[in-house]
């Protein structure tokens, strides 16, 4: 949907399921679309977005994430 820093890398792993890649200069906030709740695996450590309504939203303290794991179940 949205994210304060660049994308770099988007690849659907399976419908549930979707490796990403950010970096900027300040920590990332970013929100997606989906039906049922997301979380992100990022370096071993799982964060739960919150939201409502299908939109929801990450707020990480980190500045760079590669590889992380979006699951939406």
């Amino acid at each position: 949907e949205q994210a304060n820093l660049p994308l770099l890398a988007w690849d659907y792993v399976s419908d549930e399921k979707v490796r990403l890649s950010f970096e900027g200069e300040m920590p990332l906030r970013f929100s997606v679309r989906a039906t049922s709740s997301c979380s992100l695996d990022v370096a071993g450590k799982r964060y739960q977005a919150t939201g409502k309504n299908g939109l929801w939203q990450f707020d990480l303290p980190m500045t760079r994430v590669a590889n992380a794991q979006l699951y939406c179940r």
